[in-house]
């Protein structure tokens, strides 16, 4: 009995580490569209000398990379992003 429990626990641990790496993998991902965005508005002429005395003079940046925006009769939105 001992035995059976300590493969159902050792497999339980398996699992709950592939779930840790997918979680890990999303950060990084998430991470690298915040870092493209923030790239492609500092080359763009239109935003760039803007950009660059915002962020000297930033806290905190707010970046959602993937904001979804809609409604009818009322507004909502949702997204996931960073604070760097």
């Amino acid at each position: 009995m001992s035995r059976l429990f300590a493969l159902a626990l050792m497999m339980l641990a398996c699992l709950t580490g592939g779930a840790q790496a997918q979680q890990v993998t999303d950060q990084t991902m998430m991470v690298g569209k915040a870092v493209s965005v923030v790239e492609r508005l500092r080359a763009d002429p239109n935003f760039s000398s803007q950009m660059n005395d915002l962020l000297g003079r930033a806290r905190a940046v707010l970046v959602v990379p993937d904001l979804v925006k809609g409604g009818f009769i009322l507004g909502a939105q949702y997204g996931t992003g960073v604070l760097l």
